[in-house]
């Protein structure tokens, strides 16, 4: 392994793929290891360790396919993530990195979906005459001509110049390092907090 390299780095450099979703391997992104998706064994080590954050070092030993452990934590970590997600049917990215994760360890979204009630509400608000892309007018609901908030899911369309897609976010932070560290303009943050946290603008 070179200085500073991580054991992601390393198993990318001899040609093995170790599933991640809240690290860029790209020039200024920093690894959070927040999304779990990329835990390794390590021998004679108790827990498992983030591969986009653990550095290697001389003799250590490192499984990721041939382990067991690794396999299976990383196999929960994406059923807990599906189970937050809408049908890929109706996923605004149905090529996403989640759902090419989820071919690769082969697995069942339904089953997911079953086993892990969905914890975010399926409506937002939006700013008043807000509409995304393609998105029909809201139609009224009383003889005011008001209407309720738009019922496109998980979209938060408050701001004028920036839209989220909340159904897509799995509060990796990804998009909030990318603002503050790479483009350095610090324009969206993360609220709130377990379940209720949310991307903000």
């Amino acid at each position: 392994a070179w200085p500073g390299e991580t054991l992601w780095q390393v198993a990318k450099r001899a040609g093995e793929t170790i599933p991640h979703l809240c690290f860029k391997d790209a020039s200024g992104y920093r690894a959070d290891g927040n999304c779990r998706a990329c835990m390794v064994e390590i021998e004679g080590e108790r827990v498992l360790a983030a591969s986009c954050l653990r550095e290697a070092r001389p003799e250590m030993v490192v499984r990721s396919q041939s382990s067991e452990r690794a396999r299976v934590a990383r196999e929960g970590v994406l059923e807990l993530l599906l189970s937050d997600q809408p049908p890929r049917d109706d996923s605004p990215d149905r090529a996403s990195q989640l759902w090419q994760m989820a071919d690769h360890l082969a697995v069942d979204a339904t089953r997911a979906r079953a086993r892990y009630p969905r914890r975010r509400p399926d409506v937002v608000r939006h700013a008043p005459g807000a509409r995304l892309p393609g998105q029909c007018p809201p139609i009224a609901d009383d003889a005011s001509g008001r209407s309720h908030a738009s019922a496109t899911a998980g979209h938060d369309t408050s701001h004028p110049a920036m839209t989220v897609n909340l159904d897509a976010c799995i509060h990796c932070t990804l998009c909030v390092r990318a603002c503050r560290e790479v483009q350095v303009n610090d324009v969206i943050g993360m609220a709130h907090r377990g379940a209720a946290s949310k991307v903000v603008f």
